[in-house]
């Protein structure tokens, strides 16, 4: 072997080394970093689920207003003696319940799935989930810089094992 190859293979092993102890003390900071990022993806999903039961409770706000309006206006037929918009508004009437009842069950279901998520992580409300969010920017920038140093690290240390097992030509 040429003694310019070995010397640079060296050179190569030496850099990869000492990049895996760069790695390992910037690793505390990553980890946090990453306990971080995991906390923020948890208020996002905290915050997902609120915004379900809102969504709900709108549609259902929307409905209960149809629902009175319909009501006054079927009152006001039976009061004027229109048997045909009273049925007419009986009918609006019977398809607003049924749709109520539907919506009612899906916010239930969204309040149910917003209760897990706060239990699962931990956090006592929404609003506090809140607290812990990160804007999209800080997110998308923490979540980069967390998996780039998880993929720098991987590829790193298994090089630095290739190298101490003797398979260091096969990089």
């Amino acid at each position: 072997m040429n003694r310019s190859v070995f010397d640079s293979s060296e050179e190569y092993a030496d850099e990869l080394f000492n990049h895996l102890e760069e790695l390992l003390r910037e690793k505390d900071a990553m980890e946090k970093k990453g306990c971080r990022l995991a906390q923020a993806r948890a208020a996002r999903e905290v915050l997902e689920r609120q915004r379900s039961v809102c969504g709900q409770q709108k549609e259902l706000e929307a409905i209960d207003a149809d629902l009175a309006a319909i009501a006054a206006e079927c009152s006001e037929a039976l009061v004027r003696e229109d048997e045909e918009q009273e049925k007419f508004c009986r009918l609006r009437l019977l398809q607003l319940e049924n749709a109520r009842a539907i919506r009612v069950g899906a916010k239930n279901d969204a309040q149910r799935k917003l209760d897990a998520a706060l239990a699962q992580y931990g956090f006592e409300s929404a609003e506090k989930a809140c607290d812990e969010n990160l804007s999209e920017d800080e997110f998308v920038i923490l979540e980069a810089e967390v998996e780039g140093y998880k993929r720098d690290f991987a590829a790193t240390l298994e090089k630095c094992q290739r190298i101490e097992e003797g398979q260091g030509s096969a990089i």
